[in-house]
């Protein structure tokens, strides 16, 4: 649901494949020669994919063109998980855990209900929601630079890069198109 990657479909625009006589919605499958991306590997598998978040792929006549929408967003989501963290922190897993239940149970998401006893068991259920709820919307640096200060990793979740305390993310596209970069 997070990424596209060569072989899935997608909808594209009345008109906007090369059948002008017949321009209703139609599904078109995603292949490397219209894709206008670098390729990535995921289990020795190379493809070529990118994220559905936020971005708006459409098919034209002239190739296919991902466009980023650059808007800051503040999800309802991102501040029901803060108010978890908060919760947390405080010492009131329970209450942490209606505020991720509440991310939990909307519509079409409909995961089920956690419970949550001590601090840590709600530390580390924030720290597991966050990185599914916001997936690839760039603020899991600042997460893990928030969390291994405050030492969270290792003692409740190991560190997800071990000792990379203040480095940035590498861009995937560079991490992709450079084999240079380990």
């Amino acid at each position: 649901m997070t990424i596209y990657e060569e072989g899935d479909q997608i909808l594209t625009a009345p008109g906007a494949v090369d059948n002008i006589a017949n321009p209703s919605v139609v599904p078109l499958t995603l292949t490397s020669a219209i894709m206008n991306i670098a390729t990535s590997t995921k289990g020795g598998v190379v493809k070529k994919r990118f994220y559905r978040k936020y971005n708006i792929y459409e098919y034209v006549r002239s190739g296919f063109h991902p466009g980023g929408v650059n808007q800051r967003l503040f999800r309802y989501a991102d501040v029901l998980l803060m108010l978890a963290e908060c919760e947390a922190e405080a010492g009131t897993p329970a209450q942490a855990a209606i505020y991720i239940n509440e991310v939990r149970s909307r519509p079409g998401v409909g995961m089920p209900a956690v419970t949550l006893t001590t601090k840590n068991a709600a530390l580390l259920a924030v720290m597991h929601e966050r990185a599914v709820e916001l997936c690839a919307e760039e603020v899991a640096n600042i997460d893990i630079l928030r969390w291994r200060k405050k030492g969270y990793y290792p003692t409740i979740m190991a560190d997800p890069v071990p000792g990379q305390v203040s480095l940035f993310p590498i861009p995937a596209s560079e991490i992709s198109t450079n084999p240079l970069i380990q």
